[in-house]
C-alpha cells in the first residue's frame, strides 16, 4: 500500500513540476513576443458576412424542408377542390334584388 501511494505521491510531485514548467514557458513566450522576438499569438476574427450568409443559408435550408413536406402531402388530382361547388348564381340573384329598390 505505500509503494502504491509513494508512485501516486510521486506522479503528482512530477506534474506539479511539469505545470510549473509550462507556465514558466508560456510566460517566456509572451516576453519574447512583448520584444519582438517570438511571434505572438493572433485571435481569429470571425467574418460578420459568413455568419450573415450561414443564418440566410439555414433559413433557405429550412424553408426548402417546409416547401418539400407541403409538396408531399397535397394530393395531386386535387379531388377536395372539385367537391367545391361555385354558387354564383345564388350571389347574381342577390345582387339583381338590391337593385330593384
Amino acid at each position: 500500500m505505500s509503494n502504491l501511494l509513494s508512485k501516486v505521491v510521486s506522479g503528482i510531485s512530477k506534474r506539479a513540476k511539469q505545470l510549473e514548467l509550462e507556465e514558466k514557458l508560456d510566460d517566456l513566450k509572451e516576453m519574447l513576443a512583448d520584444k519582438g522576438l517570438y511571434p505572438k499569438k493572433e485571435e481569429k476574427k470571425t467574418n460578420p458576412l459568413v455568419i450573415i450568409l450561414a443564418v440566410v443559408g439555414a433559413i433557405a435550408f429550412i424553408a426548402a424542408i417546409a416547401y418539400a413536406v407541403y409538396y408531399f402531402f397535397i394530393p395531386e388530382d386535387s379531388e377536395y377542390f372539385e367537391d367545391f361547388d361555385d354558387d354564383d348564381e345564388f350571389f347574381d340573384e342577390e345582387d339583381d334584388d338590391w337593385e330593384d329598390d
